[in-house]
């Protein structure tokens, strides 16, 4: 759904991935939000969705404890 949204609409998809991620690193500290994005960046430009899926269980664990919040938006 997400791919087929994305080649109809890519700069709608676009625009709504920016805001996601955006209001996902206002709950982390600066000082890790370079850090956070990157492992975020993994995620968003996994080749397919059961590599996203594993790479966000792994983003989880690294993170729940230090950004609670962030992972749950």
């Amino acid at each position: 759904m997400k791919g087929a949204v994305a080649t109809a609409f890519p700069k709608i998809f676009s625009v709504a991935l920016f805001n996601q991620v955006r209001n996902t690193l206002k709950y982390v500290a600066t000082k890790e939000r370079k850090n956070f994005a990157a492992d975020l960046k993994k995620i968003y430009t996994a080749p397919e969705e059961s590599t996203a899926t594993r790479i966000r269980d792994e983003v989880e664990l690294k993170w729940s404890k230090k950004c609670p919040h962030a992972m749950k938006s």
